[in-house]
């Protein structure tokens, strides 16, 4: 894995960015995250019927029509439009295999070697401003822990 920080963050953000906009969307067509989630899961194991991005597509459009000329409600849908004449739009966001998921979660839930994590933490700001001393060994402390065993630098 390229762990630059590029690589990392952008991965990160982009996992993020879906999240958010599969959040938008189980608002827009009614209905929570986790059940966005849920009902993508269940159109995927039927064997017949819509696929998981045309399942959303169709609830999509279901929820435009509804939305269609209310006050305050026009750049919204106009977002929700463009996606609908996405095709890739509308595959990354009904995938739970998007590539932006796959590498997101990967960076999330791993950590380099020891040394590139030692760097990271050396290196490390929050709201933009350096790590005290202090959080900079309390961070060595907990990388000690995930790390225990292999050898410092």
């Amino acid at each position: 894995m390229d762990w630059s920080e590029s690589a990392v963050l952008s991965a990160i953000y982009l996992r993020t960015l879906l999240d958010k906009a599969q959040a938008r969307t189980a608002a827009f067509i009614g209905i929570t995250a986790n059940g966005w989630r849920k009902k993508l899961d269940e159109v995927e194991k039927l064997e017949t019927g819509p696929k998981r991005d045309e399942w959303a597509k169709e609830q999509i459009e279901v929820a435009l029509m509804k939305k269609k000329g209310k006050a305050g409600a026009e750049a919204e849908v106009k977002a929700f439009r463009e996606v609908c004449n996405s095709s890739k739009a509308l595959e990354i966001l009904a995938s739970s295999k998007a590539p932006a998921r796959v590498w997101g979660n990967k960076y999330a839930h791993n950590l380099p070697n020891r040394a590139e994590v030692e760097k990271m933490v050396n290196k490390a700001t929050l709201n933009r401003e350096q790590l005290s001393n202090d959080e900079q060994e309390g961070y060595m402390k907990l990388v000690a822990v995930v790390f225990a065993g292999a050898k410092p630098n």
